[in-house]
């Protein structure tokens, strides 16, 4: 990953797994890094993503934001990610975009929802 550019991302800053079911959108938002999520996290994909996290904690960024708004499909893949990023987050704020049952579900059945600090919208995490 190289260096971050407020407000965007440059396609050295993108992971996309192997069957392009899943694409990770790096990007800095001043003190901020947000991982946009678009497809399916699944046992396949969750690697990926996982790599994005443990990447951006290794900043130190005050604030990471897991935008799942684009996810299709979350498995408990996709949630073990979000456990490890919860648990490596110590120094950083972790949020996450979450609006569609895809997502918000799973989180509700595991109780994860009651862990993590999930936003509707990126504003919104950007916000506190």
């Amino acid at each position: 990953m190289s260096g971050f550019d407020a407000g965007k991302s440059t396609s050295s800053d993108n992971e996309t797994d192997k069957r392009d079911r899943t694409a990770v959108a790096i990007r800095q938002v001043s003190d901020a890094i947000v991982l946009a999520v678009a497809g399916e996290i699944d046992m396949t994909t969750a690697p990926a993503l996982e790599r994005a996290v443990r990447l951006s904690l290794a900043k130190h960024p005050a604030t990471l934001i897991i935008d799942l708004t684009g996810a299709q499909f979350f498995s408990s893949a996709g949630i073990a990610v979000l456990v490890l990023a919860h648990r490596e987050s110590a120094a950083t704020a972790l949020r996450v975009v979450a609006a569609d049952r895809v997502v918000l579900r799973p989180l509700e059945l595991t109780g994860l929802a009651d862990d993590l600090a999930i936003r509707s919208t990126v504003e919104a995490a950007l916000a506190g």
